[in-house]
């Protein structure tokens, strides 16, 4: 009973789905938040940004930058005793 009466009482929400890409470089384009690499970017062991016009004589795996989102992406190689991460921030929101 007190349950249909909540329910009675609760106010209508309405909501959507939305799929956004988030960009591996450019980050999330509604909000201009950017993934984070850990360790960072560009030294030994850590990741690396790359374009379809980079150069990359010792990678191990080459992707078609065509094929990418806005034709970046990350790579690193994997090292058992270093973590590797990426992390980012989002929050749902009405329009």
């Amino acid at each position: 009973m007190l349950l249909l009466v909540a329910l009675l009482f609760a106010a209508p929400t309405v909501c959507a789905v939305i799929n956004v890409t988030i960009d591996d470089t450019h980050g999330d384009p509604r909000t201009g938040l950017v993934p984070a690499y850990a360790p960072a970017t560009g030294g030994a062991g850590a990741w690396h940004a790359r374009t379809a016009d980079s150069e990359c004589d010792g990678c191990l795996v080459s992707l078609d930058g065509a094929k990418t989102t806005n034709g970046t992406w990350h790579e690193s190689t994997a090292n058992p005793d270093m973590g590797y991460n990426v992390s980012f921030s989002f929050r749902g929101e009405l329009d």
